[in-house]
């Protein structure tokens, strides 16, 4: 990772890292959501296919 950073020692790589997880941490509860819609939806279109 600190090569790919760019950084030249571990401890500024660990300083900064932190940032990279936020940033994912974002990413995956937009994916949720997403999900969480589909499925809601799927199971609506199944209760309107029921009735």
């Amino acid at each position: 990772m600190q090569d790919l950073l760019g950084q030249s020692s571990a401890q500024m790589t660990q300083r900064y890292t932190h940032l990279a997880d936020a940033g994912r941490k974002r990413v995956v509860d937009k994916i949720g959501a997403v999900v969480t819609a589909a499925v809601r939806q799927a199971a609506g279109d199944e209760e309107d296919k029921a009735a």
